[in-house]
């Protein structure tokens, strides 16, 4: 939700500006020391699946291409989760044939879209 609000803030204040693709973001987070144990996870597994989800290229963070097994998670676990935690119905339909692509719908409220594309996002 956070970087969605940069992005947001970044289009607008480029309405007034000639320039046409937006500027890379650097994003820092000062995290409490007291907090950082859950953000790496006990014995480094949460910093290791955030890193698995997503392949440096230069600076930046894409998300790993085969992501849609990271999304749903043994039987369905993860996906789960994500519903549950974003009150979000989601869908994902099948991949189309001769296509790596999956399509995955999201509705509900616009709290509760945003918190499931965040959470899908960061798996």
């Amino acid at each position: 939700m956070i970087a969605y609000k940069f992005e947001e803030d970044i289009i607008n204040s480029m309405s007034n500006s000639p320039a046409t693709s937006k500027p890379p973001v650097t994003l820092r987070l000062v995290v409490p020391a007291s907090q950082c144990g859950s953000l790496i996870g006990k014995g480094g597994s949460k910093i290791k699946e955030i890193r698995e989800a997503y392949t440096i290229q230069g600076q930046y963070a894409i998300p790993h291409p085969d992501l849609i097994g990271c999304i749903i998670g043994r039987q369905g676990t993860k996906i789960n989760e994500i519903r549950q935690m974003s009150g979000a119905q989601i869908k994902i339909a099948n991949a189309m044939e001769g296509s790596a692509e999956r399509q995955i719908s999201i509705t509900g409220s616009l709290a509760s879209i945003s918190l499931a594309q965040y959470l899908i996002n960061a798996r």
